[in-house]
């Protein structure tokens, strides 16, 4: 299985350790997917004031086959919002993986006028 690219961007006074640890569960989470994942660009910000209930943010975007999948958190803490952030990506793959596919998206020919798809057929031969 080939590496996906995972590109970080860092906004604020953000610890090595919590980028490395965004790094390995954002990699993590595409490489165990079944989609070809092309490419996530994740941004984690620390907020200026501290005051801020939720100071921290995670912003990923994931480009799954030409289609944009995006997930955003927020916490207290990096690390939580790290952790929010690869679940809600990890259920929109699923959802996505899960969507059923066009003909568009297939390849597929488009049926002639009143030409059933071999389903459609075979359930009215059950009628």
């Amino acid at each position: 299985m080939s590496s996906v690219n995972v590109q970080l961007t860092v906004r604020g006074d953000v610890l090595d350790s919590t980028a490395e640890y965004a790094l390995d569960k954002f990699r993590h989470v595409v490489s165990r997917r079944s989609d070809r994942v092309d490419l996530v660009h994740v941004v984690l910000a620390v907020a200026g004031n501290p005051a801020h209930e939720a100071p921290a943010s995670v912003d990923a975007e994931a480009d799954v086959g030409g289609a944009r999948l995006h997930a955003h958190a927020t916490a207290a803490g990096l690390t939580e919002a790290v952790d929010e952030a690869v679940d809600r990506l990890r259920r929109r793959l699923t959802d996505l993986s899960e969507r059923p596919r066009s003909r568009r998206h297939t390849g597929l020919p488009k049926p002639a006028a009143g030409e059933l798809h071999d389903e459609e057929s075979e359930e009215q031969d059950h009628v």
